[in-house]
């Protein structure tokens, strides 16, 4: 059973700012992290959250694993990602 994936606010709005390319390769990558999270997530230094790496794009999530869910914290360019 694949996870759930649920957006922050933050990550939504990050998301719809994003070109149309960009947002289909992001949510093609999501779709194949929900059937295996654990092939695509790597674990951050000093956070207790993961990144997904797509492109020069990152997507910073945090796991629920009793109830397999996926939280996506915030998204963007790899430049800019971790200052936020």
């Amino acid at each position: 059973m694949p996870f759930q994936v649920e957006f922050s606010r933050l990550a939504a709005d990050k998301f719809e700012k994003l070109a149309g390319d960009t947002q289909e390769r992001l949510a093609k990558k999501l779709q194949q992290v929900a059937e295996r999270p654990r092939r695509y997530l790597s674990r951050l230094r000093g956070v207790d959250a993961f990144k997904i790496r797509v492109g020069d794009y990152r997507v910073i999530v945090d796991v629920d694993w009793e109830s397999k869910t996926i939280y996506i914290l915030t998204v963007g360019h790899r430049r800019t990602i971790y200052r936020d």
